[in-house]
Order: structure tokens, then C-alpha cells, then sequence
């Protein structure tokens, strides 16, 4: 015991007298010179004692130590390329253990990089930056133990470009990010490879190079390893190199004006991330091993991108977003095959004023059509097999309309035609008590639901077989395609009125669903759902109703809508969470109680 108590001595005393040197420093630009532990609040000068000040936000960062607070006055700070040095890194989430960066209690910081250039960062000037260049794939020159908090950061090509672990963005307004003539990946926030980092509580508003905008700009944007470009099974995968584990909640993302619709994705995972090799099993023991490390999406609202939600991760979750255009879970494009997302409640209501051609929920193959090829678990020899693991559930497909691919639900759209009979197996393709509503998209054949596998492949024209697919054909083929008995799936379709408290375009109400419509039969919104276990996460369930919003716990859609977009409420947030987030624990398949008044 002795020898164990000498041990773990240095580490207590190295955390102990860590705590004991935190301190506040102040950023204010109204000081005629930096403060030495001399600063005074009230006079803006240095003749009191509430810590060191500075006039520049990069001195008060290099002059920090692990577990400090800065604290920027509320002004303007025409600032760029802000850099975050890796050795001011934290190590724990415990005082004295991360270092913040926020306005001070009551005011608002701006930081303005308008029209200011710098060659420090690499990515077209971000506003503020952890390391210099992308370094995909590789365990180094991440940024850790940061909380910024409580600021506006607008006017570079990024707003943030940070390789990050263990991060956290609360109560921020991002925006106006975006550069002419810079790279393509410009976001709000650019991160490489990011780890156990939080997005939360925040307002993201036209993030995007108007002149060039594509489908690698983003609100926010995770770049992946890149481990996986080879032909057969790519690089060794790096678990500390990776992207996993994060977490984006209760944010708003608008694009306004003329950037509405514009190529655009508001959370973007750019090339999918795999946990393993390519050709991995994706219900074996090593990849379950990693069942817990899907970033987790939830409660978000979007509004005005081309593309809401574009990700492709293994074990990733979305579940609970509002949104007005695709969700697209393994985008077209990117690789390898990713495996076990589950996409749960969400409602996705879509803008046809945006000018969008795409589906409510799609997901993709994730082969590489002609040249070379990314082989999965399921392929043999020369022959490319489609078998997706996903999992589709209580989600509402809303307004879907038009021609070719403009449905409301498509599964590997993009499935080459590398053979005259390419395989796939849809045993592990799970789509049960979605809602799709008032769609009147046309496919060839006429009103289609849910397309499966390449559009008009002549070669397939059996029931099963057949691409186009009415929602009662899908649940049969879905029994068959599963060896269930028939009858077992049950997804639902109407066009009925009142499915929202208000069908008007404003406020909170038009997104949140009546506890009381019906959605079959004697069924409601309230317990249509699949409820009961996760598929895969312990102490998770899947709550019993349909689409994003909780009948009897939905102040958080107004909260999104409302609070998280003004400046002034995000200036006044001072704990970890706002009072209208969702209650932990779902709910049973019934309405238990009567639904809360309705926001106005």
C-alpha cells in the first residue's frame, strides 16, 4: 500500500496544485496597456486586482495556463487566425483540468475577420485554428480540453478549423463563414478527425462561399481518416486517428436569402469513417466492440441547406432532428460501406421552394462504380454486393413531390451496374412505423414510396425485384427480404390534414406533431412507433411515437426555434443546459398524460 500511495502522489499533487494556479484573464481593447494581475472590471484599467488582462485575445491565450478562464469584454474584435496552442491542452473535465474562452458573464464578444487575411492557418484564414494543415489519419495536433462558449465568430473561410478531442462549442453564434476563392471545405466548424467533442445550443447561419458553394461546405463539417482509399481493404485503421464519439445537439442552422438551396450540407461527414477494416463483419465481436462510438445527432433544427444531414459512420446515430430537406445517411461518393447507423424520430418536412430534387431519407451503397472497387464483408471475388446494416425507424417523410429520384425514402440508389445481376441482400435493411405523408412524387411506373436499388434497372421487374415500390409492396418484400411473417413491418402512409398543431409556415407549431393524429387504423402519432431496446446501445430505447417531437415533452422545438437564435439569450446562458431540453428516458408506446399547452 505504501509503495501504491508513492506512486499516485506526484499525480495528485500535479492535479492539486494544477486547480490552485487557475486563474481569470480578461481580453478588453479599451486597456492603454496590458494588466499584470492588476485589472479593474468597472474602470477598464489596470488599477485593481481581478487578474492579468489583455488587449489582444492571442496574448491572453499564450499568457493562459491549463484550467484558466478568459474572458473577452463585450466588444469587436477584429481578429484572424486565432491560434490554439497544443500546449495550452487540458486533460480532464474537472476544474483545473480545460481551459475556457467566452464573453464575460452578461456582455457579448465578437469576433470579426471580415475582410482580414492571414497565412497562419491553411484553410483560407479561419477565424480561429488549432494546428496548421488537415492531417487526416493520424493521432497528432489535436487541440484538448477546451470549452468556448458564449461568443459570436464570423467572416473567415472558416469560423473554426480545429483537429479537436474533447472540445466543447456551447451558446455560440457561427456565421457568414465562407470565402471566394478559397478551399472547398469551409464551414462554420472544420474539424479533422474529431473525438468526444460537443456541439451544442448554437446558431449557425449561412456558412458558405455564395460564389462557389458545393456539397463540402457545411455548418459543420467532419473530415475523415482517409485510411480506406485502397482497392481491397485499405490502411490499418487508427482508433486515436478517427472520428467518433462526438456529440451535436439543440443547434439551429439556417441558410437565408439567395443561399437557400444552394449546394450545401448542414452537417456533413466528409469520406465515411470505419470502425476496422473494410471488409469487417459488421456483426462480429472486434466491430460490435465499437457499438458505442457513433457520433450521436440530435434535436437539431434545419432550415435552407440543399442537404440537412450528410454523414456516414459506423454505429452513427441520428434521431430527433427537424428538418426541411434530405437526410442522407453514406452520401454517394464517399466510402467505404459504413454499418449500423440507426435513424430514428425524425421529421423531415420538406421546402420545395428551395428547389430540391432529392428524397427525404436516402442512403447509399457505398461501392464505387466501375475502376476500382472498396470490397465489404459481403463481397466475393469480382462480384460487388449490396447489403446494408441500417436501421430506419418512427420517422416522418413529409411533402415529398416530383419526378425521378424525388421520393420519399431510397436505399442504394447508386448500386453499380458492375454485372448484369448485381447481388444485395436486404436482410439486415430495417424500415418499420415511418410515416409518409403527403407524397405525390412520380417515378416511371407511376406514385412511388420508396425506391430500392438502381432507378429503371429493366433487368429487375419482379415484386420483390422491382426498384419502384408502393409502401404496402415494401412492407411485404421487407417481410420476405427479413424471413419474417408476413404482415410483421408495418410502415404507415396518408395525406390526412392536422398532422402538426399548426399547418401555418411560423413558429414552432408547424413542426411539432398532434398527439392525436392518426396514423392507421387506431393508431396516432402518440403510439405508432416502435418502441422497446435499442438495437445495439444499452440503456438506450426507442420511444413509442412518430417523428421528432416527444407529445408530451416538445418545449425544446420553440427553444431551438426561438432562444438559440438570439444573440441576447445565448449572452445570458450561463449553466450546461437550457431548462426545455428534452427529459432523458423517452416514453412508453402510450400517450400517458395529456399533451402540454401549445407553443405559441
Amino acid at each position: 500500500m505504501k509503495t501504491l500511495n508513492f506512486i499516485l502522489l506526484p499525480a495528485l499533487l500535479y492535479v492539486f496544485s494544477h486547480s490552485l494556479q487557475a486563474a481569470t484573464i480578461f481580453v478588453d481593447q479599451k486597456l492603454s496597456t496590458n494588466c499584470s494581475g492588476s485589472y479593474n472590471v468597472g474602470s477598464n484599467n489596470c488599477t485593481g486586482t481581478a487578474g492579468s488582462a489583455y488587449k489582444k485575445i492571442q496574448d491572453a491565450i499564450n499568457n493562459s495556463s491549463v484550467g484558466d478562464v478568459i474572458y473577452m469584454r463585450g466588444d469587436t474584435y477584429r481578429n484572424i487566425s486565432i491560434n490554439i496552442p497544443q500546449t495550452k491542452n487540458g486533460n480532464a473535465w474537472t476544474k483545473g483540468g480545460f481551459s475556457t474562452l467566452m464573453s464575460y458573464p452578461g456582455e457579448w464578444a465578437i469576433i470579426d475577420a471580415t475582410g482580414l487575411t492571414s497565412t497562419a492557418a491553411e484553410t483560407n484564414d479561419a477565424v480561429i485554428y488549432g494546428y496548421k494543415g488537415f492531417d487526416t489519419g493520424s493521432d497528432s495536433k489535436y487541440t484538448e480540453y477546451w470549452k468556448f462558449s458564449n461568443f459570436e465568430l464570423l467572416g473567415g473561410g472558416s469560423g473554426v478549423h480545429m483537429k479537436m478531442r474533447h472540445v466543447k462549442w456551447y451558446y455560440m453564434y457561427i456565421h457568414n463563414n465562407g470565402r471566394a476563392g478559397g478551399i472547398q471545405l469551409q464551414s462554420g466548424i472544420l474539424s479533422v478527425n474529431p473525438q468526444y467533442s460537443e456541439i451544442k445550443y448554437s446558431y449557425f447561419k449561412d456558412n458558405i462561399d455564395s460564389s462557389n458553394p458545393n456539397f463540402n461546405m457545411a455548418h459543420i463539417l467532419f473530415d475523415g481518416d482517409y485510411r480506406d482509399e485502397s482497392p481491397l481493404n485499405g490502411e490499418s485503421f487508427l482508433e486515436n486517428g478517427s472520428t467518433h464519439s462526438n456529440e451535436i445537439a439543440y443547434n439551429y442552422f439556417e441558410q437565408t436569402g439567395s443561399n437557400k438551396g444552394k449546394p450545401h450540407i448542414a452537417i456533413r461527414q466528409k469520406n465515411q469513417q470505419r470502425f476496422g477494416y473494410n471488409n469487417r463483419n459488421p456483426k462480429g465481436a472486434e466491430m460490435m466492440g465499437y457499438k458505442d462510438w457513433g457520433d450521436d445527432v440530435h434535436h437539431n433544427i434545419v432550415i435552407g441547406s440543399a442537404e440537412s444531414i450528410g454523414m456516414g459512420q459506423d454505429f452513427l446515430q441520428v434521431h430527433n432532428n427537424i428538418t426541411d430537406s434530405t437526410i442522407n445517411i453514406g452520401r454517394w461518393g464517399d466510402n467505404p460501406t459504413t454499418y449500423n447507423a440507426v435513424i430514428y424520430n425524425n421529421t423531415v418536412k420538406f421546402d420545395w421552394s428551395l428547389g430540391n430534387t432529392a428524397n427525404a431519407f436516402v442512403t447509399s451503397s457505398g461501392l464505387r462504380e466501375g475502376g476500382s472497387k472498396l470490397l465489404n464483408f459481403y463481397d466475393n471475388g469480382g462480384q460487388q454486393t449490396v447489403h446494408p446494416h441500417i436501421g430506419f425507424y418512427n420517422n416522418i417523410a413529409d411533402g415529398n413531390s416530383g419526378s425521378y429520384r424525388d421520393v420519399p425514402f431510397s436505399f442504394n440508389i447508386d448500386m453499380p451496374r458492375n454485372t448484369s445481376n448485381p447481388n444485395r441482400d436486404y436482410f439486415d435493411l430495417i424500415v418499420e412505423n415511418n410515416l409518409i405523408h403527403n407524397n405525390s412524387a412520380k417515378q416511371v411506373r407511376g406514385s412511388t414510396d420508396i425506391m430500392v436499388g438502381r432507378q429503371n434497372d429493366a433487368s429487375y421487374n419482379s415484386s420483390c425485384e422491382r426498384q419502384e415500390k408502393l409502401l404496402s409492396e415494401f412492407d411485404s418484400c421487407s417481410d420476405s427480404w427479413r424471413s419474417l411473417a408476413g404482415g410483421t413491418v408495418a410502415n404507415w402512409k396518408n395525406s390526412s390534414s392536422g398532422l402538426y398543431l399548426n399547418s401555418g409556415s411560423t413558429g414552432a407549431q408547424q413542426y411539432i406533431t398532434n398527439f392525436s393524429f392518426k396514423v392507421g387504423g387506431a393508431k396516432t402519432i402518440c403510439d405508432g412507433g416502435r418502441s422497446g431496446n435499442h438495437p445495439y446501445l444499452a440503456g438506450v430505447s426507442l420511444p413509442g411515437y412518430i417523428g421528432a417531437t416527444n407529445p408530451n415533452d416538445f418545449a425544446w422545438v420553440s427553444g431551438v426555434l426561438t432562444d438559440v437564435k438570439s444573440p441576447t439569450w445565448l449572452r445570458n446562458q450561463t449553466g450546461s443546459a437550457p431548462n426545455w431540453v428534452e427529459k432523458s428516458g423517452g416514453q412508453s408506446g402510450v400517450c400517458k398524460a395529456p399533451p402540454k399547452p401549445p407553443i405559441t
